[in-house]
């Protein structure tokens, strides 16, 4: 019994010092790292933790800098004013420790999130191709575009950082990135001649609800907000899960807008659509503090659903776009397939 207790003293002994340790050290969120895009000519807001009281200088090597104070639970956030576009630059994180961000750009950041259509990848899925994706990949290296992937996570609760990491564009990193998102950020980049940074945040077959915080969802008496998560959760379609942990970590982050293609998994309740996605639209651009912020989305394209007619859905995107301001709306009626509900057309898409 003694030694149980021995023994358990020292496992605590241990944890305290482990978790003393952990946050004494200088940290960022996944997404300040090497290679990062950061919004041109604004006060970009930068973060991490520390130990309680650190001052911290946060130093662009283009000639800006800025300090703050880390709060009693070690938080820090400040504000950093970035030039026109260009680079690569480093940034200088000195806290506790000294931190080096490299190779960094500055130029447009958008955010490109929904469900499937947006996820699927440049080479395509087993059962659907992407038109011109072979020639994409091959002519897919430059160092001026950068992709962050956010990998699929679900949780109750607001996270604070998500896993994945910058990567410059190639072929290598192109192959697997959403294809949608590439050939929108090639056609900027190739229209501003400036860098373009892609955080894509999507997850296939995924519910407009789950991508919408708990506030806003409290305004729709149908709509019931989950406690926990169990085996038998469909984490892809619960509300607030994918906004908790796979948006919310982003708010803060400068970025020019967003880019959105969901809908499919919403089709059976087009009724419900335009309020859902107005209020998701509007709530998102309060997270970031730009009620303005262009907001582009993809209309669904014809698919044969069977009993459900799409069109009900697509209307309701319509509506979304005449009474939401900043908004546009690409269509595809055009260039989908009755057939595959993965349209290849993904370059006319981002091109649009």
């Amino acid at each position: 019994m003694i030694k149980i207790k021995k023994i358990n003293k020292a496992i605590l002994f241990l944890f305290i010092v482990f978790t003393t340790t952990l946050y004494a050290q200088t940290q960022l969120p996944s997404f300040f790292s090497d290679n990062i895009v950061l919004q041109r000519n604004e006060n970009v807001s930068i973060w991490g933790q520390d130990k309680s009281g650190v001052k911290i200088i946060v130093t662009g090597s283009w000639g800006n800098d800025a300090t703050v104070q880390t709060n009693k639970d070690g938080y820090w956030k400040l504000k950093l004013q970035t030039p026109k576009a260009g680079g690569p630059y480093q940034i200088t994180i000195k806290g506790s420790e000294k931190i080096t961000l490299n190779n960094v750009l500055i130029g447009e950041v958008w955010l490109c999130s929904g469900q499937s259509n947006m996820w699927m990848p440049l080479k395509g899925y087993d059962n659907s191709g992407i038109n011109g994706s072979n020639e994409a990949i091959l002519n897919s290296k430059n160092k001026q575009i950068r992709f962050f992937s956010i990998e699929l996570d679900a949780s109750v609760e607001p996270l604070k950082d998500v896993k994945g990491k910058w990567l410059e564009s190639e072929p290598a990193t192109s192959v697997d990135f959403s294809a949608l998102a590439y050939f929108f950020g090639a056609k900027l980049n190739d229209v501003l001649d400036i860098p373009i940074g892609l955080i894509h945040t999507s997850w296939g077959g995924s519910k407009v609800e789950a991508w919408m915080d708990k506030q806003t969802l409290s305004k729709f008496d149908s709509i019931e907000i989950p406690g926990e998560i169990t085996k038998d959760t469909h984490k892809n379609q619960t509300p607030t899960l994918l906004y908790n942990a796979m948006l919310h970590p982003f708010e803060s982050y400068n970025i020019k807008g967003f880019l959105w293609y969901q809908g499919e998994s919403n089709v059976s309740w087009a009724e419900d659509y335009t309020k859902l996605f107005s209020s998701m639209i509007q709530s998102w651009r309060n997270k970031w503090q730009q009620p303005e912020m262009p907001f582009y989305f993809v209309q669904i394209a014809p698919f044969d659903y069977g009993e459900r007619n799409s069109a009900f859905l697509r209307e309701a995107q319509m509506h979304t776009m005449q009474t939401v301001g900043q908004t546009g709306m690409v269509v595809t009626m055009d260039i989908g397939n009755c057939k595959d509900i993965h349209p290849a057309e993904k370059e006319i898409i981002g091109n649009r």
